[in-house]
């Protein structure tokens, strides 16, 4: 038996994508989602249908309802979040001075963008070895952030780096 709560259920399901196509299209109006079709819902319903060239009745059809699955899925892929990378090579790994491997060309990149901030650092050059810039660099934030100051490089700080990187050096 198709109960109250499902019928709700639906109701709200049916609301989130209306609601997730107004955060990407301003056309859209911005509705609760409360599991009530009341008028809200239903102009936002008849919004989609003229937008979309289906006949406008402000009642989810068939038509309706593949379409809104459609432009929902499309909706998804713009206000979804980017996966990240994990790109540590594995969590005992310790990157020490003259190693080279494609992880330190990331890291690389980060230490130039974490450090630009602090405007007096020179970018690296971007060339995949722990070379001696490269060391001096990790050692001088290692100080910054009261690590012990060696050159080798762990996951510790690797993910001390990518919050850093991620929300800027005032998450230190």
């Amino acid at each position: 038996m198709y109960t109250n709560e499902q019928y709700r259920n639906h109701i709200r399901e049916l609301q989130h994508y209306l609601r997730t196509l107004s955060l990407t299209d301003d056309r859209y109006p911005l509705i609760a989602v409360d599991g009530i079709f009341g008028s809200e819902t239903t102009n936002a319903v008849k919004m989609f249908q003229q937008l979309n060239g289906i006949t406008v009745t402000g009642t989810v059809d068939r038509a309706s309802w593949e379409r809104l699955l459609r432009e929902y899925n499309q909706a998804l892929l713009l206000v979804a979040a980017t996966e990240s990378i994990s790109p540590f090579p594995y969590p005992g790994f310790v990157l020490k001075a003259g190693d080279k491997c494609p992880f330190v060309y990331i890291l690389q990149i980060m230490l130039n963008e974490i450090t630009a901030a602090f405007g007096s650092y020179v970018p690296l050059a971007v060339t995949g070895t722990y070379d001696p810039a490269t060391v001096e660099r990790v050692i001088a934030l290692k100080c910054l952030a009261d690590y012990p100051t060696t050159a080798e490089l762990d996951r510790t700080f690797w993910d001390y780096l990518a919050v850093w990187y991620n929300r800027g050096r005032d998450a230190v």
